[in-house]
This record gives structure tokens, C-alpha cells and sequence, in this order.
């Protein structure tokens, strides 16, 4: 039995979520149910797995452990299926609550597109909630021939056509899962590519056209907005010189169906989600090292970003999940030592300028030592 503080704390969502599915319950005595789509007319959907008997309040998260004893900077892709793109667990709730909040009070720091992403958007929107979200997760997200698709956590009626705003578009797929959405598109083919002209074989840059970006990682998505992805790579170690040419050719050549994954990870000493300001650090910036680990905050920061091609606006989606792990259950499973290894491992590897822009000279003895140190360090 849930214990009574959270029955009470969950209530309104509860409450919200039994009063929808008895008044569908009763439209549907009145009306014929009808799939909203077809799958033999919507291959994409024959694509998706239902997960049968999903029960979100037990399901643990994904465990991410992406480092290594050496740093490199790589693509480092591997294939994924499309059923995957969006991972729903125990921390949903309370994940959507916090980014509905950030997409009430922080708006245009979360969200934007440009009118040229307008057709990729309203695709994006259409795919997720008419096709994916009810297919995968039908446990949560209830198709109703009258009623649209209905969250039944958190009760909020899903439209089935896209809003004319795209941003309210955003904003609603923003309150549905905790991933973020970029969407990135080829230049217009009329616009001159003159940074390119002359040179044979190359992909021109594709940039940043929409985003619904809730937990940016040092940085804030609205700065990135509309730019290419060499100009919002600007500030990461190498990304020119070892990475901008593989991106682009890949991304170039990205085909309809071809879904892809990585990872990446870093150290969060205040264990913010929302953190636009506190991961990196760039030229010019002065350390101060962390003196005490407070352990009620400290995390393994790790994003799990996903990479497909809509079919009809040809705009590629990029696909961030972040994953919060306590130091304490890194230590507590045994890979203490190989963090640790890790870590110092960013000054060894091919680009050692990321020991710098990861912060790692901020945090990295207070860390270390807390991870292969007997006992406990730092503060509860």
C-alpha cells in the first residue's frame, strides 16, 4: 500500500485521472471505438512495441555507466529500434511536474521554432501523440475517438491535431514525457552555401529550428536557437577539428528509419535538472574547487540522446533523456574506482580540453575521494 503523505500528495492527479476514465468510459457505451490509425496505412506505427502490463510506479530507470578510462571525442553511436526513442519510469511524475512549471514560468527558455519548422513540428506532434504514445505506452495515454488522447496520470486532454501555435505544440509534448525534442533541418536549397563553395563533397551545416529543451546541460537552448550545429558547438573541445565533418556527413545521409543512440556524461554537484549555468566552463573562467561534497544533491549526470529522421519533413530529430544517478549508489554498486578512473581519464584521452569544459577541476578531488574513500564524506 502507497504510504497516506504520498496518496494525499498525488491526489489531485489521481482524482483528475479516475474522474476522465469513468466519463470516457461512458461515451464509449454511446460510441463505437475506432483505432485512430490503421497500422497496414501507417507503417511507422507497425514499428513501435506495446509494452503490455506497464506499470510506471515500478519501473526503474535506465542505468547509464557510459564512461571510460580514457576519454575521446566520437560519435560513438550505436543502433537502437524506434520503440525506444522515449523511456517512461518511477520518476515521471514528479519529472512532469517540474517541467510543466518550466514551461509555465520559463517559457522562452524551453521551447521555440521558427517558421520554416513549422511542417516538422506539427509532424513530430502528430507522430508522438497520435501514433507513438498510445502505441507504446497504452497503459497512460488512452486514444479516445471524441475526447483526443488522454493522459491518465496527469489528466490532461491531448488534442489529436497539432495546435496552429507550434510553441503550444512544444509545450504540449513537453508535459508528456521528460525527453527533449530538437529538431534540426538542412538549409533551404535556393540559400547559397558560401562557407562550403568550391569545396566537393561536403554537407552543409544543418541547425536548430525548433526545440522543447527543459533540461539543458550548461547551457541554454534559446542561445542555440536558429544557429548551425558548428555554431553551437563552438565552445566544446575539438568539435571542429576531430568531430564537425563526421556529424555532418552522417547526419546528411541519416535515412528514414535508421534509428541511433549514445551517450554522454559529467558530474552534477547540485543536482539540477534544469541547468543552463553550472556544468561547464570556458575560457577565461576562473576555478574554484567544490571543498565539501553535499551527498543529498551530488549526481552522475548522463544524457541518452537518440537520433531519427521524420519521413515528410525530412527534419532530423535529436532526442535528449537525462538521467540523475546518486554518487552514493556509484559507489554503493562498485564502480567507485572506475569513475574515479574515469575522470582523470578526461585529461588523457584525445581531446583533453574536456577535464576543463566538463568542470572537472572544480569537482574532481572532492569526488574522487568520496568515491574510493571508505566510509562517507561530505555532507547529508
Amino acid at each position: 500500500m502507497l504510504p497516506i503523505h504520498l496518496i494525499t500528495a498525488h491526489w489531485p492527479y489521481l482524482s483528475a485521472g479516475l474522474l476522465l476514465l469513468v466519463t470516457l468510459h461512458l461515451i464509449q457505451r454511446r460510441r463505437p471505438t475506432t483505432a485512430h490509425n490503421d497500422i497496414k496505412k501507417n507503417p511507422q506505427v507497425s514499428q513501435i512495441d506495446p509494452l503490455v502490463n506497464f506499470d510506471w510506479t515500478k519501473t526503474e530507470p535506465l542505468v547509464l555507466r557510459p564512461f571510460k578510462p580514457r576519454y575521446h571525442i566520437t560519435m560513438a553511436i550505436e543502433s537502437t529500434t524506434l520503440s525506444e526513442i522515449v523511456q517512461i519510469d518511477k520518476h515521471y511524475l514528479s519529472r512532469i511536474q517540474l517541467r510543466t512549471a518550466l514551461i509555465q514560468h520559463k517559457r522562452p527558455a524551453v521551447l521555440g521554432s521558427t517558421p520554416r519548422a513549422v511542417p516538422a513540428v506539427r509532424e513530430l506532434y502528430t507522430f508522438l501523440v497520435n501514433d507513438y504514445l498510445p502505441q507504446r505506452y497504452g497503459a497512460i495515454f488512452h486514444r479516445h475517438p471524441t475526447a483526443g488522447v488522454v493522459n491518465t496520470i496527469t489528466g490532461e486532454i491531448i488534442p489529436c491535431t497539432p495546435p496552429a501555435d507550434p510553441e503550444e505544440a512544444l509545450a504540449i509534448l513537453g508535459r508528456q514525457v521528460e525527453e527533449d525534442f530538437l529538431l534540426l533541418l538542412a538549409p533551404p536549397t535556393s540559400e547559397p552555401d558560401t562557407e562550403t563553395e568550391g569545396k566537393a563533397e561536403v554537407t552543409k551545416q544543418m541547425s536548430l529550428e525548433a526545440f522543447i529543451g527543459c533540461f539543458p546541460n550548461g547551457f541554454s537552448w534559446a542561445d542555440k536557437f536558429a544557429k548551425s550545429l558548428a555554431a553551437i558547438h563552438v565552445p566544446v573541445p575539438d568539435y571542429t577539428a576531430k568531430l564537425r565533418g563526421s556529424m555532418d556527413r552522417y547526419l546528411g545521409r541519416l535515412g528514414v528509419g535508421t534509428v541511433v543512440k549514445r551517450a554522454n556524461w559529467t558530474v552534477s554537484v547540485d543536482g539540477e535538472l534544469h541547468a543552463p549555468d553550472s556544468m561547464h566552463l570556458y575560457e577565461g573562467e576562473t576555478v574554484e574547487e567544490v571543498e565539501e561534497l553535499d551527498l543529498a544533491k551530488a549526481r552522475l549526470r548522463c544524457e541518452r540522446q537518440v537520433l531519427f529522421r521524420l519521413p515528410n519533413s525530412n527534419a532530423v530529430v535529436f532526442v535528449v533523456r537525462t538521467y540523475m544517478y546518486p554518487l552514493q549508489e556509484i559507489k554503493e554498486e562498485g564502480n567507485g574506482p572506475r569513475m574515479v578512473e574515469a575522470i582523470a581519464g578526461l585529461k588523457a584521452g584525445s581531446s583533453p580540453g574536456f577535464h576543463f569544459y566538463k568542470r572537472a577541476a572544480v569537482w574532481q578531488r572532492v569526488v574522487s575521494e568520496f568515491l574510493v574513500g571508505e566510509g562517507e564524506s561530505g555532507t547529508e
